[in-house]
């Protein structure tokens, strides 16, 4: 990648210093990159995504709604399409004027202290597998580094492009919000018209581990099978008519998931926020039953996972839904990055298999970060 294009993605970074309202993202297998910017009177919020029903724009959603991490929706966006017109315009932008590119190193935080919080929670919660109160619960951990003012996330987004081309590829900033970037192998729900499709993803092994369904070990396949009851159960129930592909190994990074398509039919479309309520959190970020285990980690996980494990992307714009669950992201601070990652866990789970899971998914944010 050449200084010139580097320092380009590195105005992006004058945006946020500005707090202008923005969305830039690259599709899975996609080679343009798109960005919306949008007013400070087109940032609305909301406590829940049934307020979403009939709404149009740029949607970034927690875990669970909040007063101080809502439902953002950014709607009237003004798209620039292809580097050419972005560039143009950043560098016309008063905001970026005198932006300077810079150099940033990464200090790593106390992983000892990281990792004895997380078996703490671990043993919790695999205690309550055992006595039945759940099926699955999903444990999450964060990971904070620290950089220095001449980090550039704007540069970190183009390496995400370059570093993972199946999954959606986002940058997000607004003053409700913050910033976040993520590089997420997982759709919520797409389509338009009447054409939908969402999928269940789950299990996790190294990409070297498993070529085919037949590779992977029982504990994967069942947590798979749970995310993907949930969906069919939700298909049937409202009604929709759907096909469902068989089980596959699909690679995100240096990782391999289980995936299941599920292709459906919606006439009606003025109530995505209603469907979308139902489908997430999807037990592959929450657990099932999914109110019993959403309880369970909020009592057990000791952090808030703000924006983490909820979802993002387009909301009907130019009648094109692309919604994918917020995971393999961080959040960037004054003086820090804050990363996510969390994985499934069972009555039979092991502590050490869960942790290096959740290692594994932090380095493919990590790995892109100059350190």
């Amino acid at each position: 990648m050449d200084e010139k294009t580097l320092f380009n993605y590195s105005l992006l970074d004058c945006l946020i210093a500005q707090d202008s309202s923005f969305f830039m993202f690259r599709s899975p297998f996609k080679q343009t990159i798109e960005l919306a910017i949008f007013k400070p009177g087109d940032v609305h919020s909301f406590l829940d995504v049934h307020s979403l029903n009939g709404k149009e724009g740029f949607v970034i959603t927690p875990f669970i709604p909040a007063e101080n991490h809502p439902v953002i929706l950014l709607s009237n966006p003004h798209i620039l399409t292809g580097e050419t017109s972005i560039f143009r315009w950043l560098s016309s932008f008063e905001g970026t004027r005198g932006c300077r590119d810079n150099q940033s190193y990464m200090i790593s935080n106390d992983s000892f202290k990281a990792k004895a919080t997380y078996r703490m929670a671990f043993n919790r919660l695999r205690n309550e597998l055992k006595a039945g109160h759940c099926d699955k619960v999903v444990l999450s951990r964060m990971a904070t580094i620290q950089k220095t003012a001449g980090f550039s996330i704007g540069k970190t987004f183009k390496s995400a492009c370059i570093a993972y081309p199946e999954a959606f590829v986002y940058l997000c900033h607004t003053p409700v919000s913050g910033t976040w970037l993520g590089s997420t192998p997982e759709t919520l729900l797409s389509g338009h018209e009447s054409t939908w499709q969402t999928v269940a993803l789950a299990g996790t092994k190294k990409r070297t581990e498993v070529s085919c369904y037949q590779d992977w070990d029982d504990k994967n396949k069942y947590e798979q099978r749970i995310v993907s009851s949930y969906i069919e159960n939700i298909m049937k129930s409202s009604g929709f008519v759907y096909t469902k592909t068989e089980p596959v190994s699909v690679e995100a990074g240096e990782l391999t998931h289980l995936k299941t398509t599920f292709d459906f039919q919606m006439i009606e479309t003025s109530h995505l926020g209603d469907v979308l309520d139902q489908l997430y959190p999807t037990p592959a970020v929450c657990g099932f039953p999914k109110e019993k285990a959403k309880l369970l980690i909020l009592e057990n996980e000791g952090y808030d996972r703000f924006y983490y494990g909820g979802f993002i992307g387009s909301l009907s714009v130019n009648g094109q839904t692309e919604l994918f669950v917020n995971i393999r992201c961080l959040s960037v601070g004054n003086d820090t990055l804050t990363l996510y990652a969390g994985g499934g866990l069972l009555p039979s789970s092991d502590v050490e298999t869960e942790w290096e899971e959740t290692e594994a998914k932090l380095r493919t944010m990590f790995s892109l970060i100059d350190h």
